[in-house]
């Protein structure tokens, strides 16, 4: 039986990410997919666990004919304890049929409050949505050896879909020098991108960061290959992006990493060019952002400008000299210039929540051919 004490596990499937709480390390696997039916499943939704494994080739096998028998790590009659699990493990779950899931809760930054002001406040402190001429920051410079892991990664996977991560660094002379990228545990569409900044393995990150003198600097994500749109961001990014400088302060930034159309005019045979690009929102949209006036308009890359203490009123607000209730998206985007530079750190380690495993031959062989620490310090 399982002791008085509970825990959380993250739960992986082709759906998305879920927490449930069980009881103790001592429940058995039995037990816990007791636990996932009454957390995770709807009453008579005719849902199955197929089989729970925690190994996340459970859910890329998609031949004709895959037994998920053959994933047999986890048998009912075992305690979470002997499968070496603790709080926060992940554990990839296969179920029959599809689910639509709530998915990560969003972090802190994404959930800004909001203060009171109407349009005509707006008006008569001449408040206007205007252009911001100029980034912030004054530059970013990009570590070639961590934009070159995350590139060579997502091209891998052929662009399919969005991948994103944490940027850490540090600030010279308002200038910001990225030094490395941490990709959380994460789920990624065509157009969507979910990322886990609450797990512990994310406070690991931070700590580890701080002890190089690095901090959060911004967020990096790739725009999917297979997306149609005919535009650079979408609402929905922008208010990401604006959240993210809020949270860090008015340095911070988004890189966006893309991929030429092979269909492009000036396709010549050759494979497609990867870019990158940064840039920042202006000041006044991570304001408005903040106090709830924007939210996605009609189209993907348009604000729909309501009030938020009262979304009857259709008074337009003012974008230049004109009156309207949509504006796009591009009119608050601020390009940042953007350099590389090496800092003496590499790693041939696999990158933590992907697709390829981290094994112990992977540490040895890291272990005897990187550099330590002190000879880094050093360079």
């Amino acid at each position: 039986m399982c002791a008085d004490s509970s825990l959380v596990l993250r739960v992986r499937s082709r759906d998305g990410l879920e927490r449930v709480r069980v009881q103790s390390l001592d429940c058995s696997v039995s037990e816990l997919k007791q636990s996932i039916r009454q957390q995770l499943f709807a009453p008579g939704d005719g849902q199955e666990i197929l089989a729970l494994s925690t190994n996340k080739d459970l859910l890329t096998k998609d031949d004709i004919g895959f037994c998920p028998e053959g994933f047999a790590d986890m048998p009912d009659s075992v305690t979470l304890a002997s499968l070496g699990l603790s709080n926060g493990s992940i554990v990839c779950m296969l179920t029959s049929g599809e689910r639509d899931v709530e998915g990560v809760k969003l972090p802190a930054f994404m959930k800004a409050g909001r203060t009171t002001m109407t349009v005509e406040e707006m008006v008569a402190k001449q408040t206007r949505i205007e252009r911001q001429d100029s980034a912030l920051v004054a530059s970013v410079s990009f570590d070639m050896h961590a934009a070159n892991a995350f590139q060579a990664y997502v091209s891998s996977l052929g662009f399919h879909n969005k991948r994103g991560g944490v940027l850490y660094g540090e600030v010279k002379d308002g200038k910001v020098y990225v030094q490395a990228i941490y990709e959380p545990e994460q789920q990624g569409s065509t157009e969507d991108l979910e990322m886990d900044h609450t797990s512990p393995q994310a406070e690991r990150a931070d700590a580890i960061a701080a002890a190089w003198g690095w901090k959060k600097v911004g967020q990096i994500f790739s725009i999917s290959a297979k997306s149609e749109r005919d535009y650079m961001f979408s609402a929905a990014e922008v208010m990401s992006m604006s959240a993210i400088q809020e949270e860090l302060g008015e340095l911070a930034f988004t890189v966006v990493v893309s991929q030429d159309s092979p269909d492009s005019d000036d396709d010549d045979g050759s494979p497609p060019e990867v870019h990158f690009e940064a840039f920042q929102v202006s000041k006044q949209c991570v304001d408005l952002c903040s106090k709830g006036w924007f939210s996605v308009g009609e189209t993907p890359n348009e604000f729909r400008c309501v009030n938020p203490d009262d979304t009857k009123d259709k008074t337009p607000v003012i974008v230049g000299r004109t009156d309207v209730n949509q504006v796009d998206v591009d009119y608050f985007l601020v390009p940042v210039a953007i350099d590389s530079h090496s800092s003496g750190f590499s790693s041939s380690f696999p990158v933590e929540n992907r697709l390829t495993g981290q094994t112990p031959a992977d540490l040895k062989a890291q272990v005897r051919g990187g550099k330590s620490l002190a000879e880094i310090g050093r360079a």
